[in-house]
């Protein structure tokens, strides 16, 4: 078995929801036995996962923005450097 997650454009638009989930959650725990992944590793995972939504919570703005934002102003601080 490969250690990708498969992806079949065409079955995926035949698919329920529920099958769709289904085939996620196996991917992602075949990924995480092909990789060795213990249980210590999977709950710091799902802390962090835990954490990240409860400062998203706390601060009403999605951190993926935040870090968009960041990376805008690394590049724009690197480009006036360069110039």
């Amino acid at each position: 078995m490969s250690p990708w997650i498969r992806v079949d454009f065409s079955r995926d638009l035949e698919q329920t929801t529920s099958e769709q989930i289904r085939d996620e959650v196996v991917n992602i725990v075949n990924l995480a036995v092909l990789s060795k992944a213990t249980d210590e590793d999977i709950q710091y995972d799902i802390a962090y996962v835990e954490v990240m939504y409860a400062v998203e919570d706390a601060m009403e703005i999605p951190i993926i923005e935040i870090r968009k934002d960041v990376i805008e102003l690394l590049r724009m601080s690197y480009y006036v450097f360069e110039s």
